[in-house]
């Protein structure tokens, strides 16, 4: 699995709703 995915899984559902926060949760998972 790409690492791309996997942060994916990792952020909420809600940031899956809302890409802006998407994108705050995946740079703060990195």
């Amino acid at each position: 699995m790409s690492a791309v995915a996997k942060a994916w899984l990792g952020v909420d559902d809600g940031c899956k709703q809302q890409v802006h926060y998407c994108l705050m949760d995946f740079l703060n998972y990195w």
